[in-house]
């Protein structure tokens, strides 16, 4: 869809914009109706950008737009993300300008490019005029303003992007004094802007601490809801049972005695909340931390929930075990679940660390149930019922590949296309051991 409202005056010719930069791009309408009777395409230029549709063309300066606005959702078809819808809202002289595009999971059609290159723009022009407004926030020479909060540049600490928001942390606090949707008009170029800032000063949270707080996680509320239910059932049972007579009073007051620890479960996995920090995460209630550099073996599951065929939601349960104890998440969501991914990745780099350490004093690490790791090769064991065990060595000198499909890993020798073996992905330390697997095989 292409809604604008700009006067005459604030329109280009060609020759303003420059040479042409990248590629056009098809800007595909995420409405089928509008897809049907519109054609629009989206010239990136040197100093601007064009826009063709319905046989008219418009022109417009990087210099001319005051403010851009990006909002993104995720499109999912049985559970798989398959495109990404985009609204592009941008505030130019005299006018505004709508954008909407379906993009492609898989590799950058050119608006990912256009977005960059209009937030890059609109920074730089923030280092000239030294004045950045957005909703209910400012940015000026002495620092960033709300209406509850004040900070001068030194006490700027750190800016991110979670849970599609932009948090903003105080020099050497735990916790985001401010969160910004980062949809709302000028976010991008205000976390541009802080980050070129912060990256000149970094302030990196010492080992021993757990860092700055990035998100949190409860545990699954459809489980609460069911052991609520149990509970209920229990007591209802039991009470009934009492009234019956003599011969069921025992029964009654077992079924009673039950009822009662399982429903304070209940409350109890309520209350359950994972907050999770550069370094580890937090266990409320009873402030159970875990140091994920002190992680031995990381186990995370996701597995697609169907309805009649439909799918309606992911599981996801992540288990780590570590050298204090150990903790187990399980939650349940629509669609893929980015902060907690990338919190894997951070866990599972730090076991590789630990496991591409202890390989300097013992002679294998286990990677799974039937594979193991050497400084030099990976071994695995194919067992069945019917054929005797067999080993595969396969050493790091020679040129292999691997896929991923489906939940489960394939190793081939390269231009094989029968793999060498093949492991779940929900094993004991698999994305720990792929890691490791990937740096000895850059070694050798």
């Amino acid at each position: 869809m292409l809604r604008t409202s700009l006067k005459s005056a604030t329109l280009r010719s060609v020759e303003d914009l420059g040479k042409e930069e990248a590629p056009p791009v098809w800007l595909i309408d995420p409405f089928r109706f509008s897809r049907m009777w519109r054609r629009k395409i989206l010239y990136l230029h040197e100093h601007g950008f064009r826009l063709q549709h319905w046989g008219k063309e418009e022109c417009v300066l990087c210099s001319d737009i005051q403010s851009i606005a990006v909002t993104e959702s995720e499109c999912y078809a049985n559970g798989i993300l398959i495109s990404k819808k985009q609204k592009i809202i941008l505030r130019i002289d005299g006018g505004s300008l709508v954008l909407r595009h379906l993009s492609p999971v898989v590799g950058d059609d050119g608006l990912a490019s256009f977005i960059n290159k209009v937030t890059i723009r609109l920074a730089e022009k923030y280092e000239m005029t030294k004045t950045l407004e957005g909703q209910n926030w400012s940015l000026d020479a002495e620092g960033f303003h709300t209406k509850d909060h004040n900070l001068t540049w030194q006490e700027i600490g750190y800016v991110d992007v979670v849970d599609n928001n932009l948090c903003l942390w105080r020099s050497n606090e735990t916790y985001p004094l401010v969160r910004i949707h980062y949809g709302s008009p000028q976010a991008r170029v205000l976390n541009e802007i802080l980050e070129r800032y912060t990256k000149e000063k970094p302030q990196a949270p010492a080992s021993d601490s757990l860092g700055r707080f990035l998100f949190s996680r409860r545990t699954n509320r459809s489980l609460f809801k069911f052991i609520i239910a149990t509970s209920a059932a229990l007591l209802i049972t039991g009470a009934f049972l009492l009234t019956l007579g003599s011969r069921t009073i025992l029964p009654g007051l077992l079924l009673l005695f039950l009822g009662g620890p399982v429903a304070l479960y209940g409350i109890f996995a309520l209350r359950r909340v994972f907050r999770f920090h550069q370094n580890g995460l937090i266990q409320e209630p009873g402030h159970k931390v875990l140091f994920y550099s002190r992680c031995e073996s990381l186990v995370y599951d996701v597995n697609l929930q169907f309805i009649n065929g439909i799918y309606a939601f992911t599981r996801i349960q992540m288990s780590l075990q570590g050298t204090s104890g150990s903790m187990s998440i399980k939650i349940q969501r629509y669609g893929n679940d980015a902060e907690l991914e990338q919190a894997r990745v951070e866990i599972s780099t730090k076991i590789a660390e630990r496991m591409y350490q202890k390989l300097a004093i013992q002679r294998e690490v286990p990677w799974g149930k039937l594979a193991r790791i050497t400084a030099h090769e990976v071994n695995y064991l194919s067992s069945s019922l019917w054929k005797p065990n067999i080993r595969s060595t396969i050493p790091f000198t020679q040129p292999i590949s691997y896929s991923m499909d489906s939940g489960k890993f394939y190793l081939f020798r390269a231009g094989e296309p029968v793999p060498l073996f093949e492991m779940d992905c929900d094993e004991e330390n698999f994305y720990p051991g792929f890691f490791l697997l990937l740096k000895l095989v850059s070694e050798h």
